[in-house]
């Protein structure tokens, strides 16, 4: 078809034939455009697409983090309410007795739990470049806001852990544990001892506002990642985004 069609052209120009050549010229030019344009559709078509896919991702992955966030917390919360009830106990011997009873009971104080997931996305997201796929600047930026803020809640925790082990000294002297004879694990804090311990009261103390701390960064994360799930639900049509107007 090109060599005929330059054939054409080169007959037209022999013979002067100035129609036929601004006609082949106009032809081959409208050829040009139009391939121009099919590809320019084709990427731009292939960009939406690889961009849906992403954004799907990030719905499914954002869902999943706030799931992770919800395990996490609810251990934060639980240390946090063993503290204040040991520490309301204080006077009581006998309710302090019941609680050195109760398996575990206060065993997690200087426990701080990572969200792995949650932590990790951050680092996931920025060094991939795929933020880039995003094509809603307001929408992008949101993304890179809580990929900040998720890394912002890593390291509080990471400097929250430093805090506990140095309180850490104050309360193993309290820890009581166990094995059995089928190989369970048992753990209990010996609290008539502890709450006359100075040091050790102020080491759970630290270690419930510690907690508080951690909670409060998470809450953060936990607000922008509810956010922009709901913009990612509205940006691709999901039920979600009717029920969050």
């Amino acid at each position: 078809m090109k060599s005929t069609r330059l054939s054409r052209l080169r007959e037209a120009l022999r013979a002067r034939d100035w129609l036929g050549i601004v006609i082949e010229l106009v032809v081959v030019t409208l050829g040009v455009l139009l391939a121009f344009q099919v590809d320019q559709w084709g990427d731009r078509h292939k960009q939406a697409q690889d961009e849906y896919r992403f954004l799907e991702r990030l719905y499914m992955e954002y869902h999943r983090s706030l799931a992770e966030l919800d395990e996490v917390d609810r251990d934060n919360q639980k240390i946090r309410r063993n503290i204040r009830e040991a520490l309301a106990a204080r006077g009581d011997q006998a309710r302090l007795e019941a609680l050195s009873r109760r398996s575990s009971f206060g065993c997690g104080i200087a426990r701080l739990r990572s969200a792995n997931f949650n932590d990790t996305s951050f680092e996931e997201l920025i060094a991939s470049g795929r933020l880039n796929l995003i094509s809603d600047p307001a929408l992008r930026s949101e993304a890179r806001d809580l990929a900040a803020s998720q890394a912002t809640s890593a390291r509080q925790v990471e400097y929250s852990r430093e805090l506990m082990l140095n309180q850490l000294p104050y309360l193993d002297p309290y820890y009581r544990y166990n094995i059995h004879p089928d190989g369970a694990e048992q753990c209990w804090v010996d609290w008539p001892a502890l709450v006359k311990d100075p040091r050790a009261v102020n080491a759970i103390a630290r270690a419930y506002r510690t907690h508080g701390f951690v909670l409060e960064e998470r809450q953060k994360v936990r607000a922008r990642t509810n956010a922009l799930i709901h913009r990612l639900a509205c940006k691709l049509s999901k039920p979600e985004c009717v029920r969050g107007s």
